[in-house]
């Protein structure tokens, strides 16, 4: 970069409204990140684990306890219990699971996500975020094979492939080939900000921090155009909580499925692997049978876009940073490596346009 920013920026120059308007725009801007991200992010999966799962527990508990059945009616005790407390007390309990779920590491569905996209286009490798790097690159070629047993046996290939590539460190967010990614698709006012490559030693300096830290930036100098970076993140936020909400669920309807199969095989109600007594709980079986599914679905309809998620997620902190160092709000961008003939290419240019004019006056300053 030529020179300190601060030299080029006066301090009363920066453009940074400090009237009641922006103070009240800025907090506005954060109200609204604090209520999507983190209130509904961890209220709206906890809620789904908790009106879900608590029922069949207790129906489960029920048909194990058939002395406990008469008990279970309509006049039973949440009856005695206020429903206002009731209500609060699920909210309660939502959020708080719904936080743990939104605090995981959104790096395993992303993972997954990645793996599922990469076995979609392996033969368009050389395009995606995620590539071997060019000294690894022969380990995940695969040969193309004719024939049926063939086919199949390349299919498990390219996925036990795809799992790995997700797997290692350039399938780390925020990903190891972003930069070749964006100048793939002409985007190089963007990659030229990305101060790694996934085929060079530059790797190293990849990290959630560069990505993160354009945020607190963008948030702190420009808090009006955060809406659509506070989006991206809440929807990634809430996906992740509900992939891991559903696994959850899984995991729960899994082990009450088997409690109800043991409890129903202990009263002879079956015998391995076809003789069905009447008195045989089919319904719960059933209901828990198709609830498993219906988790299996939401998950794998997860993972068909989170990781086009995240990438949008870079690319809008991408696109309004490098629009807030054009137009000479901040430099979002200082501490970062940015090539000083692409820098000063651009500022030559941005410099012809008429709305241009207090850039220069800031030039005069110096």
């Amino acid at each position: 970069m030529e020179g300190n920013f601060a030299d080029q920026h006066p301090k009363d120059e920066i453009h940074r409204p400090e009237d009641i308007t922006a103070q009240g725009m800025d907090l506005a801007a954060s109200l609204v990140r604090d209520l999507f991200v983190d209130f509904f992010g961890s209220l709206v999966p906890g809620f789904l684990f908790t009106v879900v799962s608590v029922p069949m527990v207790i129906w489960t508990g029920a048909t194990l306890l058939p002395s406990a059945q008469g008990h279970w009616t309509a006049q039973s005790w949440p009856d005695f219990v206020p429903k206002s407390f009731l209500v609060a007390l699920v909210i309660v309990i939502s959020y708080v699971l719904g936080h743990m779920f939104s605090r995981r590491d959104p790096k395993i569905p992303d993972q997954k996500s990645i793996a599922h996209i990469l076995c979609r286009n392996w033969g368009d490798l050389d395009r995606g975020v995620v590539q071997p790097n060019k000294f690894e690159r022969e380990k995940f070629i695969v040969k193309s094979r004719k024939g049926l047993w063939s086919g199949l046996l390349r299919w498990f290939e390219i996925n036990r492939k795809a799992r790995a590539l997700a797997r290692c460190e350039g399938g780390q967010f925020p990903y190891s080939h972003l930069r070749t990614y964006l100048s793939e698709r002409g985007l190089d006012h963007l990659a030229r900000h990305i101060p790694w490559d996934g085929d060079s030693k530059e790797i190293n300096k990849r990290s959630k921090v560069f990505i993160n830290l354009l945020k607190i930036r963008i948030q702190y100098w420009n808090s009006r155009k955060c809406g659509d970076i506070i989006r991206n993140e809440a929807h990634v936020r809430m996906m992740s909580s509900v992939w891991f909400a559903a696994r959850s669920l899984q995991q729960v309807y899994g082990i009450l499925l088997i409690a109800v199969m043991i409890g129903a095989y202990f009263r002879h109600q079956w015998i391995p692997p076809w003789d069905f007594q009447p008195d045989f709980p089919f319904t719960i079986v059933v209901v828990l049978l198709a609830l498993l599914v219906v988790f299996i679905v939401l998950r794998r309809a997860v993972i068909y876009f989170l990781h086009y998620q995240r990438v949008r997620e870079i690319v809008y902190v991408l696109a309004t940073a490098h629009a807030s160092w054009h137009e000479g709000n901040v430099n979002v961008f200082e501490g970062f490596e940015v090539p000083k003939e692409e820098h000063s290419q651009a500022r030559h240019q941005h410099s012809h346009d008429p709305s241009s004019a207090r850039h220069d006056d800031l030039d005069r300053h110096k």
